[in-house]
């Protein structure tokens, strides 16, 4: 019982880090910080949770050196978006790439809202305007589609050509994305001028690298770096849509936060997304607040205070300042409150599966026994309320389920009732599904279903291991048997001994076969069913044989010595079969597990990209698709290497 408590504690931790894990796919970005007089405007991207929801002050909190501020919030309009759509002319974008990029283009012109500015610069061995701002989709859209593949690859021209093309007095968000699949090959610009041109304009560049020899990552990220944006590295065509999308979604997505700075010199903000009263993001940065003003205090009033701060920005509500409070992040906040449930599961598993009394065998010292050890030695479980466990077994009852989950609790050792069990899964269900909800409602109900299915198999395999143990027990069990039936004890006395002093489970089925016999059932009975528990076609033979030399005579020692014999063989023989096909198993383990080292794997280095499986529509029946391929694999994998004997 301890074991499987254990296992079903491991199981819900497990769980709830990997829910936690994926819990954290929320972000929030900071592309923006402007600073007038002790005035900061931040210009931020919200995570995809806001990008339906009415937006208010109270959707963002600010601490500025742990002392809150109450921030202006203000959703960026459509008017206020101009966006520099900067795309690969060379003559290796030629084909299928080039037309992606077009479609990903288009993509992301029709997913902006209307009063966005769009412009279009193609680049080949020299940047091309094809298109200037203009806030006519349709123009823009003929624009990208005018686009041809010829010359080499004028990456850093481009980018400052694109920088140019923003009016520095304009006061809108400026974004630039920019598609390629390699690196700069003309000498006549420079990596240094073109991050000079992205700083200059406060431009935010967002970057695609399509993967080819000729990539060059390193450049991209030392473009990107200071001005606030990503660099996607896409390994086909396909991506692309969906990864314009999201930078549609983004794009539309931002928000101004306007509030009164504190203190002097860098000072840490941290700010926080909220939904419905909940962190849903948080970041931090770092503002270089201005010196304060030498002012002269007057009589009465201490040098350095809240008289000393300048007027605020009339044109801004004035802040209410509030107590100090300690500047914690939400991130945080979310990973204790999901360890302390993943604590609490495993402690209430310990208490609820703890066993109360002693599991010594019953039998030794031949005390006298008046119920089944299962029924004296019930654990810890009975703590649970009676009235749920009876509503469970009545449920599994009405169902037709009880019957067959008590033959497997009995068959796997497990002193529980049927409705104990289920309401513990239950349980556990319960709090994988609230961990589950972290991310959303349907990686919730999946979470709860590898829960079930989790505990279901884990009794499974302790019903497995049990039966093997039993198997290869029986030999043993067999020749100490022929040895007293030779020395003149009796069949009963022969049961007996065996409860007494064989190893675990044969000495707990023997003792049940002793105390059905005690309380008047045929030991024929128990015997077959006992074969029947353990489906053991060796002990099967046995029962036969007692059957027989019940009926008709024999020396019963001579035939247990003959099955001993027998069950060596078949034994000898098992193995090998085990040993030529553990090929096949282990290719079957590889196969199945595979993949979720390696989806976590993508989804540390990758986890926007990889997020897209739980936060769209195509993505989530990719993901559930790919469950059930991965079902149906499993189940395909046990009928090839099951081999029957």
């Amino acid at each position: 019982m301890r074991r499987i408590g254990a296992l079903l504690i491991t199981v819900s931790i497990l769980l709830a880090a990997a829910a936690s894990a994926m819990a954290q796919d929320e972000s929030l970005q900071v592309v923006d910080v402007t600073l007038t007089d002790r005035t900061v405007t931040l210009t931020v991207v919200a995570p995809a949770g806001l990008t339906d929801v009415e937006v208010h002050a109270g959707s963002f909190v600010v601490l500025v050196d742990g002392v809150q501020r109450l921030p202006a919030v203000e959703r960026i309009p459509g008017d206020e978006l101009e966006v520099v759509l900067l795309i690969d002319t060379s003559g290796s974008m030629a084909g299928g790439a080039l037309d992606a990029a077009k479609a990903a283009a288009e993509v992301l012109v029709e997913g902006l809202p209307a009063g966005a500015k769009f412009a279009v610069v193609g680049f080949g061995s020299e940047p091309t305007v094809v298109s200037g701002f203009t806030t006519d989709k349709d123009a823009t859209i003929a624009g990208i589609g005018s686009l041809a593949a010829v010359g080499d690859t004028a990456l850093y021209k481009a980018v400052v050509t694109a920088a140019a093309k923003f009016d520095p007095t304009s006061q809108a968000s400026r974004s630039i994305v920019l598609i390629s699949d390699g690196g700069n090959t003309v000498a006549e610009s420079s990596l240094g001028a073109a991050q000079a041109a992205v700083l200059a304009t406060n431009a935010t560049l967002y970057a695609v690298s399509l993967v080819t020899p000729e990539s060059n990552l390193d450049d991209l990220q030392a473009m990107v770096a200071d001005s606030g944006g990503t660099v996607t590295a896409v390994e086909d065509d396909a991506g692309l849509a969906v990864l314009y999308t999201t930078f549609a979604e983004i794009l539309r997505n931002q928000y101004r936060l306007v509030f009164e700075g504190a203190g002097e010199g860098p000072v840490e903000a941290m700010i926080a997304a909220q939904v419905d009263g909940a962190t849903v993001a948080s970041t931090t940065v770092q503002v270089q607040m201005p010196r304060l003003p030498a002012v002269t205090p007057t009589p009465g009033q201490a040098p350095g205070g809240v008289d000393d701060l300048p007027t605020p920005v009339p044109a801004l509500t004035p802040l209410r300042p509030v107590d100090a409070v300690v500047a914690t992040d939400p991130t945080w906040l979310r990973w204790s409150a999901t360890a302390a449930l993943a604590i609490a599961i495993a402690i209430f598993s310990y208490l609820m599966l703890a066993p109360t009394t002693s599991r010594a065998n019953p039998l030794r010292g031949m005390a006298p026994i008046v119920a089944l050890p299962r029924a004296e030695t019930a654990g810890g479980v009975r703590r649970l309320p009676d009235r749920l466990a009876g509503i469970a077994d009545r449920l599994l009852a009405r169902h037709g389920r009880g019957v067959r989950l008590s033959l497997l609790l009995e068959a796997a050792g497990l002193e529980i009732r049927n409705g104990e069990f289920a309401v513990l899964v239950g349980l556990l269900a319960g709090a994988g599904f609230l961990l589950g909800v972290l991310v959303s409602v349907a990686v919730g109900l999946v979470v709860a279903g590898l829960v079930i299915a989790t505990s279901l198999g884990l009794v499974g395999v302790l019903v497995s291991r049990r039966r093997q143990a039993f198997a290869d027990q029986l030999n043993g069990t067999l020749q100490m048997m022929a040895g007293s039936l030779r020395t003149g004890y009796s069949l009963a006395q022969v049961f007996t001994l065996i409860a007494q002093e064989a190893p675990s489970p044969t000495s707990d089925e023997f003792t049940r076969v002793v105390v059905e016999g005690r309380l008047g059932r045929d030991l024929i009975e128990s015997c077959a069913d006992l074969s029947r528990r353990m489906k053991s076609e060796d002990f099967e033979w046995v029962t036969n044989a007692i059957e027989i030399t019940r009926d008709i005579g024999g020396d019963l020692a001579e035939v247990f010595d003959s099955l001993a014999g027998t069950i060596r063989a078949r034994e000898r023989i098992r193995r090998q079969i085990s040993a030529l096909s553990a090929e096949g198993r282990i290719s079957a383990i590889i196969l199945v597990f595979l993949p979720f080292p390696m989806f976590f794997w993508q989804l540390a280095v990758n986890r926007e990209y990889t997020m897209l499986l739980f936060t769209t529509g195509v993505g989530r029946l990719i993901f559930f698709s790919a469950v059930s391929a991965l079902v149906a694999g499993v189940i395909w994998i046990r009928r090839l290497i099951r081999l029957e004997f």
